[in-house]
């Protein structure tokens, strides 16, 4: 039995196993392939095969198997797929209306999207650049802010050192005694 996915053809991958140390070793990568039975409205037919979790979701997702299979890609499809879809497709022009009306969903049309609230700028207000003037000021502000918050900061580190040499005598003491010199 291949390890090959009957319907869109998925099958085994090869990579490496990487250890933490980066060290590379070969590995295969198996498909996750499940038996299930999928039936045809149109054939009036049960499939019995092996596929993969997403194409069983794509199938799901389109409506059926007949459905899935009208939509897909022939290149997208195994041999046996096409040939499922060939027979559907036969029978569904033979069938009657009713029945192609079920299998063949015409695709929603898209809703326009509604008016944002806001106003759009025209192309050439958005694209106007700021003069060089307004951005040299807002730079030298920015400088300035920063110049502030470092001064700040350092008048805080300096009540931070007194408050703490008034509640601790033995800070006063090391404050007040004179750095060794180095020879």
């Amino acid at each position: 039995m291949s390890r090959r996915c009957e319907l869109t053809g998925v099958g085994v991958q090869a990579g490496n196993n990487v250890s933490h140390s980066n060290r590379k070793s070969r590995r295969r990568f198996l498909p996750n392939l499940q038996s299930v039975t999928l039936q045809s409205y149109i054939l009036g037919q049960d499939f019995k095969l092996r596929i993969t979790p997403a194409t069983l979701r794509s199938i799901d997702h389109n409506g059926g198997l007949d459905a899935f299979l009208i939509t897909a890609k022939s290149a997208s499809l195994t041999v046996l797929g096409q040939k499922i879809r060939r027979d559907i497709k036969k029978a569904a022009n033979k069938a009657p209306e009713e029945v192609k009306a079920v299998v063949v969903k015409p695709k929603a049309e898209k809703k326009p999207k509604a008016a944002s609230k806001r106003k759009a700028k025209p192309k050439s207000e958005s694209k106007k650049k700021a003069p060089k003037a307004k951005v040299a000021a807002v730079k030298k502000a920015k400088v300035k802010t920063k110049s502030k918050v470092k001064a700040k900061n350092k008048s805080n580190k300096a009540k931070n050192i007194k408050a703490k040499t008034k509640s601790n005598p033995k800070m006063k003491a090391k404050s007040k005694s004179k750095p060794k010199k180095k020879k």
